[in-house]
Protein backbone atom coordinates (compact mmCIF):
# COMPACT_ATOMS: atom_id res chain seq x y z
CA UNK A 1 0.00 0.00 0.00
CA UNK A 2 2.81 2.60 1.00
CA UNK A 3 4.46 1.77 -2.32
CA UNK A 4 1.17 2.62 -4.11
CA UNK A 5 0.84 5.59 -2.18
CA UNK A 6 4.67 6.77 -2.76
CA UNK A 7 4.16 6.17 -6.17
CA UNK A 8 0.39 8.23 -6.75
CA UNK A 9 2.36 10.52 -4.80
CA UNK A 10 5.26 11.19 -7.02
CA UNK A 11 3.33 10.92 -10.11
CA UNK A 12 1.01 13.68 -8.62
CA UNK A 13 3.81 15.85 -8.05
CA UNK A 14 5.44 15.53 -11.14
CA UNK A 15 2.03 16.28 -13.19
CA UNK A 16 1.89 19.49 -11.44
CA UNK A 17 4.79 20.53 -11.66
CA UNK A 18 4.99 20.38 -15.54
CA UNK A 19 1.97 22.01 -15.85
CA UNK A 20 3.05 24.59 -13.78
CA UNK A 21 6.51 25.18 -15.90
CA UNK A 22 4.75 24.01 -19.06
CA UNK A 23 1.68 26.74 -19.34
CA UNK A 24 2.64 30.26 -20.23
CA UNK A 25 3.49 32.90 -17.29
CA UNK A 26 4.05 36.74 -17.19
CA UNK A 27 6.73 37.76 -15.08
CA UNK A 28 7.57 41.20 -13.82
CA UNK A 29 10.69 42.48 -12.12
CA UNK A 30 12.59 45.33 -10.62
CA UNK A 31 15.86 46.55 -9.74
CA UNK A 32 16.04 49.36 -7.45
CA UNK A 33 19.42 50.86 -6.42
CA UNK A 34 22.18 51.67 -8.57
CA UNK A 35 25.55 53.60 -8.56
CA UNK A 36 25.19 56.92 -11.11
CA UNK A 37 28.83 56.84 -13.09
CA UNK A 38 28.36 60.43 -14.23
CA UNK A 39 27.87 62.15 -10.68
CA UNK A 40 30.09 59.44 -9.00
CA UNK A 41 27.16 58.60 -6.18
CA UNK A 42 24.62 55.48 -5.29
CA UNK A 43 21.13 56.79 -6.05
CA UNK A 44 18.80 54.67 -3.96
CA UNK A 45 15.28 54.97 -6.08
CA UNK A 46 16.78 54.78 -9.24
CA UNK A 47 14.96 51.74 -10.59
CA UNK A 48 15.01 49.64 -13.93
CA UNK A 49 11.33 47.68 -14.34
CA UNK A 50 10.63 45.61 -16.96
CA UNK A 51 8.16 41.76 -17.33
CA UNK A 52 8.40 38.80 -19.32
CA UNK A 53 6.23 35.96 -21.12
CA UNK A 54 7.17 32.64 -21.29
CA UNK A 55 7.39 29.02 -20.33
CA UNK A 56 9.33 26.30 -19.37
CA UNK A 57 9.05 23.91 -22.70
CA UNK A 58 11.75 21.33 -21.71
CA UNK A 59 10.71 20.82 -18.09
CA UNK A 60 14.59 22.09 -16.65
CA UNK A 61 13.60 24.50 -14.37
CA UNK A 62 15.43 27.57 -16.67
CA UNK A 63 13.42 29.78 -19.23
CA UNK A 64 15.63 30.04 -21.93
CA UNK A 65 15.55 33.32 -24.36
CA UNK A 66 13.84 30.66 -27.28
CA UNK A 67 11.24 29.84 -24.80
CA UNK A 68 10.31 33.21 -24.06
CA UNK A 69 7.52 35.42 -26.49
CA UNK A 70 8.22 39.02 -25.01
CA UNK A 71 10.44 40.63 -23.27
CA UNK A 72 9.70 44.05 -21.84
CA UNK A 73 12.37 46.93 -20.37
CA UNK A 74 11.34 50.29 -19.24
CA UNK A 75 8.67 50.32 -21.67
CA UNK A 76 10.51 48.63 -24.91
CA UNK A 77 9.71 45.05 -26.27
CA UNK A 78 12.84 43.81 -27.41
CA UNK A 79 11.59 40.79 -28.11
CA UNK A 80 9.17 42.07 -30.71
CA UNK A 81 11.28 45.58 -31.99
CA UNK A 82 13.36 42.69 -34.02
CA UNK A 83 11.18 42.25 -36.55
CA UNK A 84 12.23 46.09 -37.56
CA UNK A 85 16.33 45.53 -37.72
CA UNK A 86 18.43 46.61 -40.84
CA UNK A 87 21.85 46.73 -41.54
CA UNK A 88 21.55 50.16 -40.05
CA UNK A 89 19.68 49.53 -36.70
CA UNK A 90 19.57 46.72 -34.56
CA UNK A 91 17.04 46.18 -31.45
CA UNK A 92 17.05 43.01 -29.35
CA UNK A 93 17.60 40.73 -26.73
CA UNK A 94 21.16 39.08 -27.47
CA UNK A 95 20.51 37.05 -24.06
CA UNK A 96 18.44 35.87 -21.70
CA UNK A 97 17.96 33.35 -18.86
CA UNK A 98 15.86 32.74 -16.07
CA UNK A 99 15.34 29.99 -13.59
CA UNK A 100 12.64 29.24 -12.06
CA UNK A 101 12.90 31.11 -8.74
CA UNK A 102 16.25 32.00 -8.54
CA UNK A 103 18.23 34.21 -10.51
CA UNK A 104 17.24 36.31 -13.93
CA UNK A 105 20.22 37.14 -16.69
CA UNK A 106 19.59 39.00 -19.95
CA UNK A 107 21.38 41.55 -22.23
CA UNK A 108 19.54 43.91 -24.56
CA UNK A 109 19.31 46.69 -26.50
CA UNK A 110 19.46 48.95 -29.19
CA UNK A 111 22.15 50.18 -32.12
CA UNK A 112 22.13 52.49 -35.15
CA UNK A 113 24.25 54.25 -37.02
CA UNK A 114 24.43 56.04 -40.93
CA UNK A 115 25.12 53.90 -44.21
CA UNK A 116 28.89 54.78 -43.44
CA UNK A 117 29.19 53.62 -40.11
CA UNK A 118 30.55 57.04 -39.29
CA UNK A 119 28.05 58.00 -36.74
CA UNK A 120 25.84 55.72 -34.66
CA UNK A 121 24.92 55.59 -31.01
CA UNK A 122 22.71 52.91 -28.81
CA UNK A 123 21.58 51.63 -25.49
CA UNK A 124 22.47 48.50 -23.37
CA UNK A 125 21.39 47.50 -20.53
CA UNK A 126 23.18 43.78 -18.89
CA UNK A 127 21.62 42.69 -15.92
CA UNK A 128 23.55 42.62 -13.38
CA UNK A 129 26.72 44.59 -14.51
CA UNK A 130 25.47 47.61 -16.38
CA UNK A 131 22.90 50.20 -17.99
CA UNK A 132 24.19 52.80 -20.40
CA UNK A 133 23.96 55.06 -23.76
CA UNK A 134 26.45 55.72 -26.04
CA UNK A 135 27.67 57.76 -28.84
CA UNK A 136 30.72 57.73 -31.47
CA UNK A 137 31.47 60.21 -34.50
CA UNK A 138 34.63 60.53 -36.19
CA UNK A 139 35.93 62.74 -33.58
CA UNK A 140 34.73 60.76 -30.19
CA UNK A 141 33.07 58.32 -28.69
CA UNK A 142 31.04 59.18 -25.46
CA UNK A 143 29.31 56.87 -22.53
CA UNK A 144 26.26 58.58 -21.14
CA UNK A 145 23.64 57.52 -18.86
CA UNK A 146 25.49 55.31 -16.70
CA UNK A 147 24.23 53.26 -13.99
CA UNK A 148 26.29 50.12 -12.38
CA UNK A 149 24.51 47.36 -10.70
CA UNK A 150 26.08 46.86 -6.63
CA UNK A 151 25.36 44.78 -3.63
CA UNK A 152 23.59 47.14 -2.68
CA UNK A 153 21.09 46.64 -5.97
CA UNK A 154 18.20 44.97 -4.95
CA UNK A 155 16.03 42.79 -7.25
CA UNK A 156 12.32 41.83 -7.17
CA UNK A 157 9.83 39.52 -9.06
CA UNK A 158 6.62 38.61 -9.23
CA UNK A 159 4.58 36.15 -11.46
CA UNK A 160 1.30 37.09 -12.34
CA UNK A 161 -0.25 34.28 -13.75
CA UNK A 162 0.48 32.41 -10.34
CA UNK A 163 -0.88 35.20 -7.82
CA UNK A 164 2.16 36.70 -7.16
CA UNK A 165 4.06 33.57 -6.38
CA UNK A 166 6.45 31.93 -9.22
CA UNK A 167 6.07 28.30 -9.35
CA UNK A 168 9.28 26.30 -8.56
CA UNK A 169 10.26 22.95 -8.80
CA UNK A 170 10.29 21.36 -5.04
CA UNK A 171 14.04 20.42 -3.58
CA UNK A 172 14.95 16.93 -2.64
CA UNK A 173 14.38 18.26 0.52
CA UNK A 174 10.79 19.13 -0.57
CA UNK A 175 10.83 15.43 -1.78
CA UNK A 176 11.77 13.40 2.07
CA UNK A 177 9.20 15.62 3.76
CA UNK A 178 6.19 14.30 1.15
CA UNK A 179 7.19 10.65 1.14
CA UNK A 180 7.65 10.53 5.02
CA UNK A 181 4.18 11.75 5.17
CA UNK A 182 3.10 9.47 3.02
CA UNK A 183 4.59 6.46 4.71
CA UNK A 184 3.16 7.86 7.93
CA UNK A 185 -0.31 7.65 6.65
CA UNK A 186 0.63 4.20 4.92
CA UNK A 187 2.16 2.80 8.69
CA UNK A 188 -0.84 4.07 10.51
CA UNK A 189 -3.39 2.31 7.73
CA UNK A 190 -1.54 -1.34 8.03
CA UNK A 191 -1.44 -1.01 11.96
CA UNK A 192 -4.93 -0.61 12.01
CA UNK A 193 -5.65 -3.15 9.81
CA UNK A 194 -3.61 -5.37 11.91
CA UNK A 195 -5.10 -5.03 15.23
CA UNK A 196 -6.94 -7.72 16.34
CA UNK A 197 -10.26 -6.79 16.80
CA UNK A 198 -12.19 -5.80 20.05
CA UNK A 199 -15.52 -7.12 21.43
CA UNK A 200 -18.04 -4.13 20.94
CA UNK A 201 -18.63 -2.70 24.77
CA UNK A 202 -22.37 -2.66 26.24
Amino acid sequence: MFKKLAIAGMMAGSLAISAAASAANTWQFAYVGFFDEDNWMFVQDRTITGSFTGSDVNHDGIIEKEEITEFVLNGTDYMACSSMNSPYNYCGTDRFRYELGGKLDFSAGTAGTDPERIYGGGYVVRAGIEEYSYRFTPESETRSGAYLWTDETRFSITSLSSGGVTPAVPEPGTWAMILTGLALVAGVARRRRNEPLQPCQR
